[in-house]
């Protein structure tokens, strides 16, 4: 498991509650990556890793895939999240959930879900 990427740093990534645990997948932080490369701007990440407890505590589904180092979600207007949202369909990523101030991606495998959906 990765604590970093070319792009992000283990601060961005780990979980926000301050134990420390960063546990990102290598695949999918490879992806992210690719995708601040593609969408060729800053992206401000509001949740990656996140310990169970901490899940629980946002209100995260059960076995979220932000607690297998899976999913990321990222601050964005209207405007940014249709590129990002262009940028994320390219690079293959498994879910991408659309609310009104972040775009959630996540590469998690777990059927039956949709691939798109909204908050």
């Amino acid at each position: 498991m990765a604590d970093e990427g070319r792009y992000y740093k283990r601060k961005e990534l780990e979980c926000p509650c301050g134990c420390g645990q960063c546990n990102m997948d290598d695949m999918f932080l490879e992806r992210l990556d690719m995708l601040r490369y593609r969408y060729n701007h800053p992206i401000t990440l509001n949740s990656a890793y996140r310990c169970e407890k901490h899940n629980v505590s946002v209100g995260g589904v059960p076995n979220s895939a932000h607690t297998k180092g899976l999913a990321v979600d990222i601050k964005a207007n209207s405007q940014q999240k249709h590129k990002l949202m262009r940028c994320a369909f390219e690079l293959g990523f498994q879910g991408i959930g659309v609310a009104k101030s972040f775009l959630h991606l996540d590469d998690e495998t777990k059927e039956p879900r949709p691939n798109v959906w909204t908050y």
